[in-house]
């Protein structure tokens, strides 16, 4: 057996194209190009094909056509037959703007069967050719209906799921949004690693002109999940400041001149309550039409759990039980001020103060009063605050011990990649270093190889830049060689 803490050249020259295999299950296309273009070039057709489809999937069209080109693979043949080389073909011609080729493509994939890779191919050659209807059906398709969640994926389809939210109703607006929102919740690393899938999609929705979609997309993604500082500042960039500012003025000031009409009585809890309602469903909120606004304001009662780890919605939000809190204070503060407050009113009878001895102590009451009721909801609120922040520590820390036991064990046989911290655990608990550093990948990327101790597996850490970090398993030892699938095409197969 090799030594765990080297590798000869072979075997490292040996994995690139299983490390470029887990890149693409990854859907990684950038990184497993990169890799791919370490292996030897040795005239596989097979290898060339999949070289074309990564070259497309990376904005580069027009190589990709070139390299089929080099395997002869030039013309598109009569009539809608379903080959894999000319499918990519077809998808390639059509992304440089060749619209014979797009509408051969199209045709092609309405006769073969339902397919998540032609319908990758699809979306793809869709976006650049500018048909954003078409690339927006086939990304639902991939996630709707064959299950496809890649952080590419799930990014693209929350662009057309928002895109398509429905305008005129609210009540359908809000589950368009908290259904596409929710979508990001299961994707590998979650988005407290790796939030780039929803800024992506943000910057999509932004591009195509509706930052109102982006805007409700970010907000209501913050709500479902737990505190996440990259969205939060994209959130703050996507929100008009001077326009938001005069929106908050005007609702404190009809704040105020609600708590005015309390004298009123009966009269004024029906005004303000009438008041709320044409508040929230006819002003809107700057930045956002009326029907997104009624949208955001009713998104307000999601908020992220983190004790339990699930969202509370309007059925358990706490704030009912903060006011009852502040009511509570409000009902015993007058029997706590009351000799204060008589002593206070005969020490004034002397004073210079006596003719307005009345007005200064019912002022002093009024502000006591009013300061125990937000005194006992904020107290109420810090309480269960802090509450719930030590469950989350234990809970964490529990989590923690998890992670490192399962990171000590073998995960060769299960998996081809691992994503986000259990990744670095991974590579720290369980692997052995080969080298001294990081070795060269090809075009000025380096990354950090790992031996398994127990099957002599070699693991590539390889740079992700913003991304949540990625270990992909290389070549397992003493394994038959296998033909690779003319039809691979990552995790849309």
């Amino acid at each position: 057996m090799t030594p765990a803490h080297s590798a000869p050249p072979d075997e490292l020259l040996g994995c690139f194209a299983d490390w470029s295999s887990a890149a693409d299950d990854l859907d990684r296309p950038e990184l497993a190009l990169t890799l791919l273009d370490q292996t030897p070039r040795l005239g596989d057709r097979r290898r060339s094909v999949l070289r074309a489809r990564l070259l497309l999937l990376v904005g580069r069209p027009a190589d990709a056509v070139e390299v089929l080109r080099d395997e002869a693979i030039t013309e598109l043949p009569a009539g809608a037959r379903a080959s894999w080389p000319y499918l990519v073909l077809a998808a390639s011609l059509a992304a440089t703007g060749d619209m014979r080729a797009y509408h051969w493509l199209l045709a092609t994939a309405a006769r073969v069967e339902p397919n998540p890779a032609v319908s990758h191919l699809v979306a793809v050659a869709a976006e650049h050719t500018g048909d954003t209807g078409t690339a927006d059906s086939a990304w639902l398709s991939i996630l709707a209906d064959h299950g496809v969640a890649t952080p590419t994926s799930v990014a693209r389809f929350a662009v057309a799921a928002m895109t398509s939210r429905d305008r005129h109703d609210f009540r359908a607006s809000v589950r368009d949004v908290v259904r596409t929102a929710a979508s990001f919740r299961h994707l590998d690393p979650p988005l407290a690693e790796d939030p780039q899938p929803v800024l992506d999609a943000a910057d999509a929705l932004c591009a195509r002109g509706d930052e109102a979609g982006a805007r409700l997309l970010v907000r209501t993604v913050t709500r479902l999940n737990p505190r996440i500082p990259r969205l939060e500042e994209r959130l703050r960039e996507l929100t008009p400041a001077d326009g938001t500012r005069k929106h908050r003025l005007v609702a404190a000031a009809l704040l105020v001149g609600g708590a005015l009409l309390i004298p009123l009585g009966v009269v004024a809890a029906v005004l303000v309550a009438v008041g709320r309602q044409v508040w929230i469903r006819r002003v809107p909120i700057p930045g956002l039409d009326r029907t997104d606004s009624v949208t955001w304001r009713t998104l307000r009662h999601l908020r992220f759990n983190p004790s339990s780890g699930t969202v509370n919605g309007p059925k358990e939000d706490k704030r009912g039980w903060y006011g009852l809190a502040g009511l509570a204070a409000l009902l015993v503060t007058p029997f706590l001020i009351d000799g204060p407050m008589n002593r206070l009113y005969l020490a004034l009878t002397a004073s210079p103060l006596a003719s307005i001895r009345s007005t200064l102590v019912a002022s002093l009451v009024v502000f006591l009063l009013i300061s125990a009721a937000a005194g006992g909801y904020l107290a109420a609120r810090a309480a269960h605050r802090q509450t719930q922040s030590r469950r989350t520590d234990r809970r964490r820390m529990a989590a923690t011990r998890q992670e490192l036991t399962l990171a000590e064990r073998c995960r060769c046989w299960q998996s081809n990649f691992l994503t986000g911290g259990f990744a670095v655990t991974y590579l720290r608990s369980h692997l052995v270093p080969v080298g001294d550093g990081p070795i060269e990948l090809g075009g000025g990327i380096r990354g950090v190889v790992g031996r398994c101790p127990q099957t002599d597996t070699l693991w590539l850490h390889a740079p992700t830049g913003s991304a949540a970090p990625v270990l992909l398993r290389g070549s397992l030892p003493d394994s038959p060689d296998e033909e690779p699938d003319p039809h691979f095409a990552g995790p849309y197969l």
